[in-house]
């Protein structure tokens, strides 16, 4: 949701030419000084005559401007006729759809925090469909919703229109983010989470990366809307090569289905299995055959604070889980607001994240996972601080 540089549009100044838009901006926009640099008003305009402004102008293009015209009115008032955009990065946006800047500044900080919300949301309910309808329907569930909100929030009408169909996506985008990688971990053997986690997680950086490069292709906001979600109608073709979690499978006693899974893995990884290895499962997961037949018990986010132990690690985790993550979505969507090409700011903060897998990998190995959380939450905090007082000593 990029904010372009912005000043009063002048109706009677539409048609005048390029050459004279500086001298423009001088005649009817204030000017002031910010960190030593002289930057135009964005919200204020002089009040002025501007219909005969515009006409010496154009009399007088190879002359001199009378003085009178020169110099400048010290009465100003808010801006009256709308606004007119930069246009040198991006040809629209949502700002420059709807003019959300001046006195609806407010309504781009107000989206993101709406966006955030849906999450949270979408986390708790779609978190309970992933249990109850499996990984891989649940995903295909979340994937037809959001691209169908985001096609409808590229021919919406209004800013309120717009921000209930990112509502929508934001309920799902948390969930089609965690189904994958839930469904990654349920499919191999422990021994080789590591290696599906940090594979997820490079599989994301280049998909930033990526994006970077989509976004440097259609700079205007609907079809940036359209290129980054329609390539997603493409995962519908996998749906009948993709297996459910066997382990979710074992989880509603559907032995039959998880056996067939297991056996087809099996034959194309060249392992031996057993030929009734549904009665196996059975038996390994199972006391007695009769209790297979016994009702599924549904867990809730209750059980996760049965006993001191329990509720003290569910605590951490979650503190864990909620500093990360806002961190991250933090310095990831003001990232392109540090300064200079706003895409290359981007790319830059996706290229950045590769490195730290090659380190990661090993590491995990050696030293476990809590030290390395432990010290990479240390050292990210400690940069953090350290940006903020260089930036607060200049």
């Amino acid at each position: 949701m990029s904010k372009p540089a912005h000043w009063c549009r002048i109706p009677e100044f539409d048609k005048m030419q390029s050459w004279s838009s500086s001298l423009m901006k001088n005649l009817s926009i204030p000017s002031y000084m910010k960190d030593g640099i002289s930057q135009y008003s964005q919200c204020s305009m002089y009040v002025r005559n501007y219909t005969y402004i515009a006409e010496v102008i154009d009399k007088m293009r190879n002359g001199t401007i009378p003085l009178e015209i020169i110099s400048v009115s010290l009465n100003t008032t808010a801006c009256q006729h709308g606004w007119v955009y930069d246009k040198s990065l991006f040809e629209s946006t949502v700002v420059t759809q709807w003019d959300l800047v001046c006195e609806k500044d407010f309504y781009t900080t107000a989206a993101l925090s709406v966006f955030g919300v849906a999450g949270l949301i979408g986390n708790f309910a779609f978190g309970y469909m992933q249990d109850y309808w499996g990984r891989k329907t649940s995903f295909y569930i979340y994937l037809l919703i959001e691209l169908t909100a985001c096609a409808l929030g590229v021919v919406t009408q209004s800013f309120g229109q717009w921000l209930l169909s990112r509502f929508i996506v934001g309920l799902t985008v948390p969930a089609i983010l965690s189904s994958p990688y839930v469904l990654a971990i349920e499919l191999v053997e422990p021994t080789k989470r590591d290696f599906c986690t940090i594979v997820s997680n490079i599989a994301y950086s280049i998909g930033l990366i990526m994006l970077a490069g989509v976004v440097h292709l259609y700079r205007g906001w609907k079809a940036l809307s359209l290129a980054v979600s329609l390539p997603f109608v493409s995962l519908f073709i996998f749906y009948y090569f993709i297996p459910e979690s066997p382990r979710w499978l074992l989880t509603r006693n559907r032995f039959r289905e998880a056996a067939k899974i297991m056996k087809h893995m099996a034959r194309i990884n060249r392992k031996p299995i057993p030929a009734n290895y549904e009665i196996v499962l059975k038996n390994k997961l199972c006391s007695s055959p009769e209790i297979a037949s016994v009702t599924v018990c549904n867990y809730g986010i209750k059980d996760l604070f049965v006993g001191k132990q329990l509720a003290r690690k569910t605590i951490i985790i979650t503190y864990i889980w909620f500093t990360n993550t806002s961190v991250y979505v933090g310095l990831s969507y003001y990232a392109p607001a540090l300064g200079g090409d706003e895409i290359m700011n981007f790319f830059l903060a996706g290229v950045v994240e590769l490195p730290t897998y090659i380190v990661l990998w090993p590491s995990l190995y050696y030293c476990g996972r809590r030290w390395i959380l432990c010290v990479s939450m240390m050292l990210g905090g400690f940069a953090c601080l350290f940006t903020f007082i260089t930036q607060a000593g200049t």
